[in-house]
């Protein structure tokens, strides 16, 4: 009975990798530009849909980070494009392969909430903007939809993800939870390409919950 169930269970598996991996042959790939506001860094986003989503994320991290980088830049009168009505920002993930920059590349710089804890994210050091969060050990990036251009709007989603960590309630937009299941297979296709892509993660960091001045 054991083996049996273990059987359908790999039987079940392998029957949704080759689903999945017919879905993704047929997947259109979908090239978007991307730009901070200034345009001194610029770059492109080659990703297939099968691949790729849209998410709006609520948790208080992504808040709090790109609040701390616009703040930095004098730029809170334009916290409502990044930070939306409801405290979200609005992220395409794609796989790390996907991106590249093809200008201002030694104008990205590093932010993060503690050192060796949390995401790595980047912004524009030029305009003061937020860019994109990468997992260091995993082949994802989450970019801000904001920098790129309508051609994001063919990407899957967008889907919400920490809904309780909303700014108010009920939600001026709505949209479908983020599956776990997707979520977690696209993570474990990303691995082989954990690094790829232009992230420096020795970059000397901007901490907005962290003052390095007071451990010593």
């Amino acid at each position: 009975m054991a083996n049996n169930l273990t059987l359908a269970v790999i039987a079940g598996v392998l029957l949704a990798i080759a689903i999945r991996t017919v879905k993704r042959s047929k997947s259109p790939v979908i090239e978007c530009k991307l730009a901070c506001p200034c345009g001194s860094i610029q770059g492109k986003v080659c990703a297939k849909r099968e691949d790729s989503f849209r998410v709006y994320c609520y948790c208080r991290d992504c808040r709090s980070y790109a609040t701390a980088v616009l703040e930095q830049g004098k730029r809170t009168a334009t916290n409502k494009k990044y930070i939306h009505s409801c405290g979200e920002c609005h992220l395409v993930q794609v796989c790390k392969n996907a991106l590249t920059i093809e200008k201002g590349q030694d104008k990205i710089k590093l932010a993060r909430k503690r050192p060796e804890t949390g995401l790595h994210r980047y912004y524009s050091g030029c305009c003061h903007f937020p860019l994109m969060n990468v997992v260091k050990h995993m082949g994802f990036v989450g970019l801000y939809e904001d920098n790129l251009d309508d051609e994001k709007e063919k990407f899957d989603g967008p889907y919400q993800y920490s809904t309780e960590s909303a700014t108010k309630a009920p939600l001026d937009d709505p949209k479908p939870d983020l599956s776990l299941i997707p979520f977690i297979w696209m993570q474990i296709r990303y691995l082989p390409w954990k690094n790829a892509g232009p992230f420096d993660y020795l970059h000397p960091a901007m901490y907005w919950e962290y003052d390095p001045r007071k451990t010593k």
